[in-house]
């Protein structure tokens, strides 16, 4: 796994634990931090897949092969609706908004860690 997304998933996987400890300490808040959890869980499986993809994309390149058809957008879609579903049929247990929110939240992460931790030029 590249060091980018072992850092971003780390960083996922502790908002994720401070997010049940948030749901279980406080109650008023108890659907929004299982929303953001739920989200969470779906985009660190997303990331996941297309860390699985771009991996069988590198390796069929390097071999100089033809490319596979694969589904890859459409399973990280799946993913993400399977989420929302979830939080749709539960309504007084998840909220929609925070886990569509958490869908997002290994992409961004990526992100910061990827600008974060890039060589600065002096």
């Amino acid at each position: 796994m590249n060091d980018l997304l072992k850092k971003a998933m780390r960083i996922a996987l502790l908002l994720l634990a401070a997010c049940l400890l948030v749901w279980a300490l406080v109650p008023s808040v108890r659907t929004v931090a299982a929303g953001l959890s739920i989200g969470a869980v779906a985009s660190g499986i997303n990331a996941l897949l297309l860390q699985r993809r771009v991996d069988l994309i590198g390796k069929t390149v390097a071999e100089r092969g033809a490319q596979r058809m694969s589904l890859g957008f459409l399973s990280r879609l799946a993913t993400v609706l399977l989420a929302v579903m979830i939080a749709l049929k539960f309504p007084q247990h998840l909220d929609i908004a925070s886990t569509i929110i958490g869908c997002f939240l290994v992409p961004f992460i990526l992100l910061l860690v990827g600008i974060l931790s890039r060589p600065h030029k002096p």
